[in-house]
């Protein structure tokens, strides 16, 4: 089967079109990330818990920090979340800006480790 060379391996053809159909290009993703960000702003002041996939978090990050999707292969920044990795933003409204406070929290998984037999409820 024919495919297309990634930064690190060899993609099936099939599943970079797979990919595409399904998540659509990078600047789908954007844009829907973006228009995500854009309802959240618009709620009231407040905290909010926002649970996804980590392709459409990269996608909101970059979209906050007005990062477009690369062109071709480069890549001038690259965000990662681990599986249950959270991080902490701060919109302040009157300035319109974003703060980053904590970014891929995985302190969690590492105090469930410590856990020892089922828990009581």
């Amino acid at each position: 089967m024919y495919g297309c060379r990634g930064a690190q391996e060899e993609i099936p053809f099939g599943f970079a079109l797979f990919k595409e159909r399904i998540m659509g290009t990078e600047w789908d993703l954007f844009l829907r990330a973006a228009a995500a960000v854009q309802q959240l702003v618009r709620r009231p002041a407040g905290s909010y818990l926002i649970v996804s996939h980590g392709a459409i978090l990269a996608a909101a990050f970059r979209s906050i920090f007005g990062i477009s999707p690369p062109s071709g292969r480069i890549r001038p920044l690259r965000v990662q979340f681990s599986n249950t990795g959270y991080s902490i933003f701060k919109y302040e409204s009157g300035d319109a800006r974003w703060s980053l406070f904590k970014h891929n929290v995985t302190t969690h998984l590492e105090e469930a480790g410590d856990l020892e037999g089922p828990i009581d409820e």
